[in-house]
Order: structure tokens, then C-alpha cells, then sequence
């Protein structure tokens, strides 16, 4: 199966022999249609269409393509066509792709292992952000520690009252409940802060500040719906499934989660990741 998947990605913007990918996955076509959508849960078919219009999305952010050659590069008879399945998928045209901070899905390749990974789509948007300083309470932890580490120091700081204190000499902004900034990564280790962006008027010497510098962002958000979801669940996506087709490498500088309240009451999670696009 993970042949067959080789063959589907390295003739992605070509023309995919069904019968040569089955003849690889050690089956017939027939059997390997079948097989590929029960294990799956997503048609064969459907998972080329959401794979091709990623690559789309990508090559729109990353170079002066023009839509009628992005169009048939992916397969498309005419551009109408091509945006109306990329509008399907993306939720904006082509053309509105570009303009900066918009937002796109970004499906994964699928691999085969004990478990699957892909095939779920990854919202994401690119925005430019200009240098901003942050306050906040920090705590050093390990990496490896971090998804267990982090949630505890969250839950104390909500019991000794010291979230309150941030949004208190915050500036402000009823829709931004936290942000965090996890910096000074070194041998390992690194700095997860609550904060807030830096007001006017300054603040105590309670608090330690840090400066985010001006970058390019890669933005995952993800809405709080059930108990279960948890941003830990967008972090641990974003470099095996969407760095290695995006275009983009890992930008040095801290990397952030910010929190907001919804209209609706629900809550919206963002992870920011520094981006600079990859080198040829």
C-alpha cells in the first residue's frame, strides 16, 4: 500500500495508472479501490482530488503560477472548473488564496503503518507580523515532557489565580483571553510563557517580558468544540504532516499559542509557527 502511495505522489500532476498503483499495492485494481476506501474511510478518487488541490494551495502561496496553467497542471479541462473544486475544498477562490493571511486546507499524504497518519484536513493561513513584546509568568520544561509539563503549569497558574493576573494588567482586548510564547529552546529545554501583549503604561517587575520579532507565520487554528480537542493535537501535525509539502521551513524565533473567545462562546486556539520559505 505505501508503494502504491509512492506512485500516487510522484504522478500527482500527472496522469495515475489505477492498474499500475494496484499492481504495486500487490492486489487488482478492483480489490485495491476497495481496500484503499475501507481502511481509509476515503474514497481513492477523493483523496487524489483533496491531494492535488494541497499541492495547488501551495504552489499558489509559493510562486506567480497562473491559474489557467495551475489548472491543468492538476488535471483541471478549464479554469472555472479548477476553481470551483479549489473553492470546494479551500473555501476561496485561487485567486483569493493569495492575498495574504488567507485561509487554506492542507491535506497530508497518507502513509500505512500501524496506525494512519493524513488524509484529515489541516487548516492553515501565512501572515506577516510586524515585532511585538510580550509580559507574562514563565516555566522551563523539557521537550519530551512538554505535552504532560505544560497542562500542569497551566492548571496551577489557573488556581493561584496568576492567569488573572496577566489579563488583568493586559491591555485590554475582551476577545484575547492568553497567549503563550515557548522560546530559549536550548540543549533540549525551553521557556513556556502565559502572557499577554506589552500595554502603554508598561507593567511590575512581577512579570517577565520577551520580544517576538518581526516573521512570517504559519497559523493553525482550531476550534475548542469537545473536551477532548487540544491544540497538543494541532502541534503534533504541523511538522510530520504539513512542513514537508508546504514550501516552507522552520524560521528561528519563538513560536506562539493564542487563545480567543468566539461570539458563539466557544473558544479558538491558534498555533503560530516562524516560516521562511524553502530554498530550492
Amino acid at each position: 500500500m505505501n508503494s502504491a502511495i509512492e506512485y500516487i505522489e510522484e504522478n500527482i500532476t500527472g496522469v495515475i495508472n489505477m492498474g499500475e498503483a494496484a499492481r504495486r499495492a500487490c492486489c487488482s485494481e478492483y480489490h485495491f479501490t476497495r481496500m484503499f476506501s475501507f481502511i481509509t474511510d476515503i474514497p481513492l478518487n477523493e483523496y487524489i482530488r483533496r491531494r492535488r488541490l494541497t499541492m495547488a494551495g501551495f504552489e499558489l502561496k509559493n510562486s506567480d503560477i497562473r491559474i489557467i496553467d495551475l489548472a491543468n497542471k492538476y488535471g483541471y479541462d478549464s479554469p472555472n472548473s479548477f476553481t470551483r473544486a479549489f473553492q470546494t475544498m479551500h473555501g476561496v477562490t485561487p485567486s483569493e488564496a493569495r492575498i495574504p493571511g488567507a485561509l487554506l486546507k492542507s491535506f497530508a499524504s497518507i502513509s500505512f503503518l500501524i496506525t494512519m497518519k493524513g488524509g484529515t484536513g489541516l487548516n492553515y493561513r501565512i501572515v506577516e507580523e510586524g515585532s511585538s513584546t510580550v509580559f507574562g509568568i514563565s516555566h522551563t520544561t523539557k521537550v519530551p515532557e512538554a505535552y504532560e509539563t505544560i497542562p500542569a503549569f497551566i492548571n496551577q497558574c489557573e488556581e493561584e489565580r496568576i492567569t488573572n493576573k496577566i489579563v488583568e494588567a493586559g491591555n485590554g482586548d475582551e476577545r484575547t483571553w492568553l497567549k503563550s510564547v515557548m522560546y530559549d529552546l536550548d540543549n533540549g529545554m525551553f521557556k513556556y510563557m502565559l502572557c499577554l501583549d506589552m500595554p502603554e503604561e508598561g507593567v511590575s517587575d512581577d512579570f517577565e517580558i520577551v520580544v517576538i520579532p518581526e516573521r512570517t507565520w504559519a497559523v493553525f487554528p482550531l476550534v475548542i468544540e469537545k473536551p477532548e480537542d487540544s491544540i497538543i493535537s494541532i502541534w503534533k501535525r504541523i511538522f510530520p504532516e504539513w512542513f514537508p509539502n508546504s514550501g516552507y521551513e522552520l524560521d528561528s524565533g519563538p513560536r506562539q499559542e493564542r487563545c480567543y473567545w468566539r461570539e458563539d462562546g466557544k473558544i479558538l486556539v491558534e498555533a503560530w509557527v516562524p516560516v521562511v520559505k524553502a530554498k530550492n
